[in-house]
């Protein structure tokens, strides 16, 4: 694998994790506490990422965002959003 090939595979990781903690702050904003798994790969698809259950279960519990992921919803752990460093 060419190193061009290595950054660009991380950096498509870096953005799904930045997709996946998107929506699942906008659920935590909506104290939504299990999603539907179907709707929330629809979700990322919207966001560029085609993944099947799979690819997306191993990238979410990779980052251990999630309690748990099933077929059917996703429950996510307890996040806390970041403040502000200005405050």
């Amino acid at each position: 694998m060419r190193i061009r090939d290595v950054f660009l595979l991380e950096a498509y990781y870096d953005d799904l994790q930045v997709a996946i903690m998107d929506r699942l702050t906008q659920y935590l904003g909506k104290e939504v506490n299990d999603i539907p798994t179907d709707e929330f790969r629809m979700a990322l698809a919207d966001d560029g990422f085609m993944l099947s259950f799979e690819e997306m279960k191993a990238a979410m519990e990779q980052m251990g965002v999630v309690a748990n992921i099933g077929p059917d919803t996703v429950s996510y752990t307890h996040l806390t959003l970041p403040t502000s460093d200005l405050e």
